[in-house]
């Protein structure tokens, strides 16, 4: 009796307790029951095949490209770029070729630096000139090698000349004009034997060739090989002031005619047989694979050459270094 009357006020408690409990069972089993279908559709995971995919998708287009390069490189061949490269320098090529400088006007235009007037010139005294020879190749000490000479007469209205020696054997005769020494007719003594003739036609007015069916216009002052030495001592002998800078001479060769141009170097003290000369050093202007030639022009000496020397392309140098000068009273004197 005392028992039943302790627990009485514990019975309503328990009781609850025990409803919660079967409370709580009858959620997890109702938890339990609903939770398990979704666990079980997932078993094949296809959801996952769909999550996978939809990052592919978001991911940036460059690593997509690499991926497609990977598997199927001959889709962009590396060399693809080159044509477009190629074709621009094929046409540039063209460019440069149709861009390229003009070439120059042909010998028989006249030269503005060459026109008639450009010098005064006076005619030199009848002379004549004796040298020695000598020859050198590269890396070589000077040889002698006999003499030269050079032959002038002046006779007023025309003129002689022979030369032989480092130029090779020359002649010219012509006469005086206002332009100087005025050639008509010249020669070269080729090494075979054969002679190779130059005609200055006053007639026509053109210059022609033996060795060339070309001809070329003469402008004023045009000379020869051989006249050009004289019509650039006609130079420094009628006005000294001339010879400077660049002197240019219209000069007909063997079988062609252009403009030559001599660099004034300088005065300089020539060592000769004669003693201590003073002259005026001139050195040809040429281009690559031509031979040079260069002149020392005596004032003392009605401005005569009284030195010559010829390099050629291969190095070879010849001189002439006078040992002889005689001239004649000028014919007006």
């Amino acid at each position: 009796m005392k028992k039943a009357s302790l627990l009485a006020p514990y019975r309503r408690l328990l009781v609850l307790c025990g409803l919660s409990l079967l409370l709580h069972l009858a959620v997890i089993a109702w938890l339990v029951r609903h939770a398990s279908p979704p666990s079980h559709r997932a078993a094949p995971q296809p959801a996952l095949s769909v999550r996978l995919q939809a990052p592919a998708r978001s991911a940036p287009p460059a690593p997509a490209v690499h991926a497609v390069a990977a598997q199927a490189p001959a889709l962009t061949p590396i060399p693809q770029p080159a044509p477009p490269v190629t074709a621009p320098l094929a046409v540039s090529a063209a460019v440069v070729v149709a861009a390229r400088p003009p070439s120059p006007p042909a010998p028989e235009q006249d030269d503005p630096d060459t026109g008639p007037g450009r010098y005064r010139v006076r005619m030199p005294p009848s002379a004549e000139l004796t040298y020695a020879l000598s020859s050198s190749v590269a890396g070589q000490p000077a040889q002698a090698g006999g003499t030269a000479r050079l032959i002038w007469k002046n006779a007023g209205s025309s003129y002689q000349l022979q030369i032989d020696g480092v130029t090779g054997h020359l002649t010219s005769a012509g006469v005086a004009d206002d332009s100087g020494v005025r050639p008509l007719d010249a020669s070269e003594l080729r090494p075979d034997g054969s002679t190779r003739l130059t005609r200055f036609d006053p007639d026509s007015g053109y210059i022609t060739f033996s060795a060339s069916n070309r001809s070329y216009r003469t402008p004023g002052g045009s000379q020869d090989r051989a006249s050009l030495l004289m019509q650039l001592a006609g130079i420094g002998l009628e006005r000294p002031d001339q010879v400077k800078d660049v002197i240019a001479v219209y000069v007909a060769g063997a079988d062609d005619a252009r403009a030559v141009r001599y660099q004034v170097m300088g005065q300089e003290q020539l060592e000769t047989t004669l003693g201590t000369l003073a002259t005026w050093h001139l050195v040809q202007l040429v281009h690559a694979g031509e031979t040079r030639l260069e002149l020392w022009l005596a004032p003392a000496h009605q401005w005569l050459p009284v030195q010559l020397r010829a390099t050629a392309p291969d190095g070879t140098v010849s001189i002439q270094t006078v040992t002889h000068i005689d001239i004649e009273a000028p014919p007006h004197e």
